[in-house]
């Protein structure tokens, strides 16, 4: 048998709209465009070692991190340079330990920064 009246029940959340100030919005930069933008300081990617410098990588640190950063995944790494998968995964975590980064996507951007890949590799 179908309930035909309707059940109310307690709201258990409720939800404010954040007034945002007049300053997050700008006028679009042309005449052309319509509506507006949302003004917001890029993030830039600057990874701090301890004494200023990139920790020195071996060059097979440099091959594991040109080849992870083209999108390899390591048992492609590991067939391409001829080492087993666990020996990738130790260089990656090498890598991951001596750059304070820990996923794939900041070490593409470290490589691409450092200029060890040209970012033109990844243009759409």
């Amino acid at each position: 048998m179908p309930i035909t009246t309707p059940v109310s029940a307690p709201a258990r959340f409720s939800f404010e709209k954040p007034e945002l100030p007049a300053t997050a919005f700008t006028a679009p930069a042309s005449s052309q465009g319509a509506g507006f933008s949302l003004s917001m300081p890029r993030p830039s990617f600057r990874p701090r070692f301890q004494n200023g410098a990139p920790p020195h990588l071996t060059a097979r640190e440099r091959e594991v991190l040109i080849l992870v950063a083209e999108g390899l995944a390591n048992k492609e790494v590991a067939v391409k340079l001829g080492i087993s998968i666990k020996t990738v995964e130790k260089h990656r975590e090498h890598l991951m330990n001596k750059l304070d980064i820990h996923n794939t996507a900041g070490l593409t951007r470290y490589a691409i920064g450092a200029g060890i890949v040209e970012q033109e590799l990844f243009a759409v």
